[in-house]
């Protein structure tokens, strides 16, 4: 007869996808909501994302040479497509977010006019408080290298 057996590892596989789904949900509806990923690091996913491309290669392989472990093939391959929607999340609010047009218009007219970094950081700080919040993190940057000029 058939074995009908189920062994418990591959059940305990199949629900790391639910488990990192319910995780993923969150950072999505956040983003979507608040049209914007300005406290999510685009650097870190892309990372995240690269290793999930890493962790998919060893059970493709012992899948395609072995014939087994499909549920950590599909678990890995579900966790995938969950970083590449994520890192895209992420990458398509920060095209939307205008502050960088206004960070770089103010270090021209810095330059222009001669402004120290403090005065180019004030002008930012008189923005609502999360653009201000944004733009100062850039400013400072940006400061710099109006220092440096």
């Amino acid at each position: 007869m058939f074995d009908t057996s189920v062994d418990p590892a591959a059940i305990a596989q199949m629900c790391v996808f639910p488990i990192s789904l319910a995780a993923y949900i969150p950072h999505w509806l956040t983003m979507i909501r608040n049209k914007s990923s300005e406290d999510v690091s685009l650097a870190a996913q892309v990372i995240w994302t690269f290793g999930s491309v890493l962790a998919l290669v060893y059970p493709i392989s012992m899948f395609l040479n072995n014939g087994v472990g499909l549920p950590i093939v599909m678990t890995a391959s579900l966790n995938l497509v969950c970083a590449i929607c994520t890192t895209i999340l992420i990458a398509a609010y920060r095209r939307d977010e205008p502050m960088v047009e206004l960070i770089e218009a103010a270090a021209g007219e810095a330059i222009t006019n001669n402004h120290t970094s403090e005065q180019v950081l004030e002008t930012i700080s008189s923005l609502p408080s999360s653009e201000a919040r944004r733009a100062t993190s850039t400013g400072l940057a940006i400061s710099d290298d109006i220092r440096a000029a």
